[in-house]
């Protein structure tokens, strides 16, 4: 369930999202909450795989087969949005590029929330 979304402006640092923006405007949540995917019963949830999931120390999970799993997730949760799968599908993989920056900035902060390192230090060094 989305949460606190009423009158919220997603952004998605990506050219797609940036065309569609010119095109169509930004959107504009209009609803509080919502679902997504649609449906608050067991019938609407989307399975992910538990191999993938429980996989362990016997099995590798690479990121590709994570992304595969979320896919689905990911389109309802933009289209709740506003952000249309087109935007999240891509031809150039924009998107993946934005989750990876994205990944790359939280991991970095979980870190130094862990760790106490200092992010101005690192931003100089790195």
């Amino acid at each position: 369930m989305l949460e606190n979304i009423w009158k919220r402006v997603p952004f998605v640092d990506t050219e797609e999202y940036i065309r569609h923006v010119e095109y169509n405007g930004f959107p504009l949540i209009q609803a509080n909450e919502s679902f997504a995917p649609p449906g608050d019963t067991f019938n609407s949830l989307i399975v992910i795989d538990p191999v993938v999931i429980l996989a362990g120390k016997d099995k590798i999970v690479t990121v590709k087969q994570l992304m595969v799993e979320a896919l689905p997730i990911m389109v309802n949760i933009g289209n709740t949005l506003g952000i249309p799968s087109s935007v999240i599908f891509d031809r150039n993989g924009n998107w993946i590029r934005a989750s990876n920056r994205a990944s790359d900035i939280a991991q970095k902060h979980w870190e130094n929330s862990l760790f106490g390192k200092n992010s101005e230090q690192d931003n100089k060094s790195g």
